[in-house]
């Protein structure tokens, strides 16, 4: 966060939290998305945000101070 990343996008999560999108300026889409909730960044495994939008199985959620994809937590009940 200290290079000062450009702000792409924010939604909010399944669990209400929110999430902030960034993109390193210098690498710009050659560079994954970086999500951010609660000062905890996180580099996503996406290099847009096209399937981060409100109810995605892909939007990021924090638990336990570990950002992680919202469908891993799905997968993990069955």
């Amino acid at each position: 966060m200290a290079d000062k990343p450009l702000l792409l996008d924010s939604i909010i999560n399944q669990f209400g939290q929110k999430v902030d999108f960034y993109e390193d300026q210098e690498s710009g889409d050659f560079a994954p998305v970086i999500a951010v909730i609660n000062e905890i960044a996180v580099i996503t495994d996406f290099f847009d945000t096209d399937d981060f939008y409100q109810d995605s199985e892909y939007n990021p959620v924090l638990i336990d101070g570990k950002i992680q994809c919202y469908f891993n937590i799905t997968m993990q009940k069955t």
